[in-house]
């Protein structure tokens, strides 16, 4: 089962981008999905973003088999067999087995994710813990900027509401010690790198890049 939580970061961020500023092939490829709850949203575009992996086909005519070749024959993952089924069930799994771990042997483990087919691949696995964060602090900022600008918070107070560095938290609001200083100065710096990463990483998914920040 393919695990969903990149892509539903990738999802977020794209909720989160300015449609007008969508590249061609990233309007293409979402603009029909727009809008959608997340759910809905991968039914619609998960071909997108993954080659569906097989592991035994048939074969039944002459153009399907030079379609396969013409896809496969450089594949040295895959093969075309050809397998006589008037042979007894028992010969054939007992010689499937001895081809199979031929053809498989020093392969062992999983191999790696390939993704050089796919529309929109992964930069790399992305951090969720850091980019949830990155997301949680952009939304406080962005949110923010619609105040009277008497009522905005600080970036020290938008870093503790999305608790980035639970470390650099002041619980006491009358705490004016050195300490707390440093720490406020502390939460305040890594508020306002999360918002810029954040900004960056929300400019290039609408590029289709995901996550780059």
């Amino acid at each position: 089962m393919t695990d969903l939580s990149a892509y539903r970061l990738w999802y977020e961020a794209l909720q989160r981008s300015d449609r007008k500023k969508w590249s061609k092939k990233v309007r293409s490829f979402f603009g029909a999905a727009d809008g959608l709850a997340f759910e809905q949203w991968w039914e619609e575009s998960k071909d997108c973003f993954i080659v569906e992996a097989f592991t035994v086909d048939t074969v039944d005519d002459e153009h399907e088999a030079n379609e396969w070749w013409g896809e496969y024959g450089d594949d040295p993952s895959v093969k075309l067999l050809y397998i006589n089924l008037y042979t007894p069930t028992s010969i054939l799994i007992r010689d499937f087995g001895k081809l199979v771990r031929a053809l498989a042997k020093n392969k062992a483990g999983r191999p790696k994710i390939d993704q050089t087919l796919v529309d929109f691949p992964l930069a790399r696995v992305p951090n969720k813990a850091v980019i949830g964060k990155m997301l949680k602090c952009y939304d406080l900022w962005l949110e923010n900027q619609r105040r009277p600008h008497a009522a905005r918070r600080k970036l020290y107070e938008i870093g503790a509401l999305a608790k980035i560095s639970p470390g650099y938290i002041v619980e006491d609001v009358n705490d004016h010690s050195r300490e707390a200083a440093a720490k406020r100065e502390l939460m305040s710096i890594t508020a306002s790198r999360m918002i810029k990463r954040a900004k960056t990483m929300i400019q290039n998914v609408e590029k289709g890049q995901f996550p780059v920040y």
